[in-house]
Formats: structure tokens, C-alpha cells, sequence
């Protein structure tokens, strides 16, 4: 992690950034590490659920759906029975 957002590391939203720039630097391992810490934090954020669906794109689609399928799915049915 960089050293700007160490002070943060028990923030979802630090390790969602450093995400963020890893994908856009294409560092596709760095950015899925980042964006699975994140939701080990905050496991219903909807926002870095589907950033993780974009990343793992670089691997495969068949990648993403599977993802979409098992969590983000979940998490919009936990949303609608609150």
C-alpha cells in the first residue's frame, strides 16, 4: 500500500483509491488485492463490489460474471429487505 494511505489502512475508501490507481496504471494484481481488502471492511459496499467485477475483467469476463453472480447479487438482496 502507499505510503500516503497507510495512515487510513482501516479506511474501505483508502484501499478503494490505491485501487482505483492501480487499475489505471494496470497493475491488475495490485488493484483486486487493494479492492478485496476494502470489502473485507465494509462487505456490503456495493461501489467496490462492482469496481472488483471491472478489475477481474482484465482476467476474464467469465471472471467478472461468476463475481457478480456469487456477490454482488447478495448484496442488492440484502439492500431490498432492509
Amino acid at each position: 500500500m502507499s505510503d500516503l494511505v497507510k495512515p487510513y489502512r482501516q479506511l474501505p475508501e483508502a484501499h478503494f483509491a490505491v485501487a482505483q490507481a492501480a487499475l489505471a496504471a494496470n497493475k491488475y494484481d495490485a488493484a483486486l488485492v487493494e479492492i478485496r481488502e476494502a470489502l473485507r471492511i465494509r462487505p456490503d459496499w456495493e461501489a467496490a463490489a462492482l469496481f472488483q467485477a471491472q478489475a477481474l475483467t482484465s482476467e476474464s469476463r467469465a471472471k467478472s460474471l461468476d463475481y457478480m453472480k456469487v456477490s454482488l447479487l447478495p448484496i442488492r438482496k440484502r439492500r431490498k429487505c432492509a
